[in-house]
């Protein structure tokens, strides 16, 4: 009795052992299907992923080069107004300024003797600069052999030319820096 209530327990345990491993088995299956599935999932992701960053970038792109566009015709638009506007002003002008210098004749006959005159500002500028040499010339050879007074002069005017060009370049270097940097290089 004994012996056939232990064979017994063994089939049943034998039953539940040979059911364990089926179990086992399925799960094994369905783990390794569940891992396939996964990986394929995760593949299916990343390419999602790629096509979504390559719709976007190709969106962003369209929408730049359209904005681009846009943005360049305004201007043209703007520049073309503002044009106009600068010719309309400037005829404006010269209309004006034809009316007074008809109106006004003795105005009208001033205007070569302000050239004469300018002229006669820089006659009178240079004959000041060789007086001041002829000046320097003069009181310097007390001091010194003429050739040495005239090396001096030279110098001293070849280093003043040169201060006066570097001066001269600083300063149209510092305006093209301040228009080049300046807000309104977005309009021309």
């Amino acid at each position: 009795m004994e012996n056939e209530k232990l064979a017994e327990m063994n089939r049943k345990l034998q039953a539940e052992n040979e059911k364990a491993q089926k179990i086992l088995k399925d799960a094994v299956a369905k783990t390794e299907d569940a891992k396939r599935i996964l990986t394929k999932a995760q593949a299916l992701n990343d390419t999602f992923d790629e096509h979504v960053s390559e719709k976007v970038s190709r969106v962003r792109r369209n929408m730049e080069s359209d904005m681009k566009g846009r943005l360049q015709t305004a201007l043209q638009k703007q520049t073309i107004a503002f044009g106009i506007w600068t010719w309309a002003f400037c005829f404006i002008c010269m209309i004006q300024t034809g009316y007074i210098l008809f109106m006004n004749h003795d105005v009208t006959k001033t205007i070569l003797l302000w050239f004469i005159n300018r002229w006669e500002n820089c006659c009178d500028t240079v004959e000041m600069i060789s007086g001041l040499y002829q000046w320097c010339y003069g009181y310097l050879t007390d001091y010194m052999h003429p050739y040495v007074v005239i090396a001096v002069m030279v110098l001293v005017s070849v280093v003043i030319i040169a201060g006066g060009f570097l001066l001269l370049r600083n300063v149209f270097d510092w305006i093209s820096r301040f228009f080049n940097e300046s807000p309104w290089k977005k309009f021309s």
